[in-house]
C-alpha cells in the first residue's frame, strides 16, 4: 500500500548451480545480464539489501541440492546467508521438502543452531504452501499465459495439456 515501504522482488534461480556459488559474482552477473544494469556495483547492492530495499527470492534449493554434495550445499547456504544476515534484509528460499532425508535434516537446514556443528547463523521460517485447487490453476493460467511472449495457444490449451500429465 505504501510505495516507500515496498520491497523490490528479485528472483534468483538456484537450478543453474552445479557447484559452489560465489554470491557476489552471481549477483553482479545477474544485474548485468538479466536487469541490464551497466557496470553493477556489489557494494551498492549490499547497501540497498541491508537497508531493506529488496526481497530476494532464491528459487529451487532442491534443484541445486540434487547436483551437489552436502558440503557444497552447506557452503552455498553460507553464501546465501551473506545476503540474508542483515536485520532488514528479507530472503525467501524455496524448496520441495522431498530433498530432505528426514524431518530432522530439514529442521537442521532451516535452523542451523540445531546442527551439531553449526556453520551458519540465519534461521529460516518454514512455510508450507498447499497445492492449488483447479479453480486457482485456471485463474493463474488465464492471467499468466497472455503475458508470456512464447505462448502460442490460449490459456485453456495449457490447462488441458496440464491435465494430461498425471504426476503434475
Amino acid at each position: 500500500k505504501d510505495p516507500n515501504s515496498s520491497r523490490v522482488p528479485i528472483l534468483l534461480n538456484l537450478r543453474e548451480f552445479i557447484g559452489k556459488i560465489d554470491i557476489e559474482a552471481y549477483i553482479t552477473s545477474f544485474l548485468d545480464r538479466e536487469c541490464g544494469v551497466p557496470n553493477p556495483k556489489i557494494n551498492l547492492f549490499r547497501a540497498m539489501n541491508d537497508a531493506g530495499v529488496f526481497l530476494l527470492i532464491f528459487d529451487g534449493l532442491d534443484e541445486m541440492a540434487v547436483k551437489v554434495d552436502a558440503e557444497t550445499l552447506e557452503i552455498n547456504l553460507m553464501e546465501i546467508e551473506k545476503l540474508a544476515a542483515s536485520p532488514d534484509a528479507r530472503v525467501i528460499l524455496t524448496s520441495r521438502p522431498e530433498i530432505f532425508i528426514s524431518e530432522k535434516e530439514e529442521k537442521e537446514a532451516i535452523n542451523p543452531a540445531l546442527h551439531p556443528l553449526p556453520s551458519r547463523r540465519v534461521n529460516y521460517e518454514l512455510l508450507r504452501i498447499l497445492p492449488w485447487e483447479e479453480e486457482q490453476v485456471e485463474q493463474f493460467l488465464r492471467r499468466r499465459v497472455p503475458l508470456v511472449k512464447e505462448a502460442t495457444e490460449p490459456w485453456a490449451y495449457y490447462r488441458d495439456q496440464r491435465q494430461t500429465i498425471e504426476t503434475l
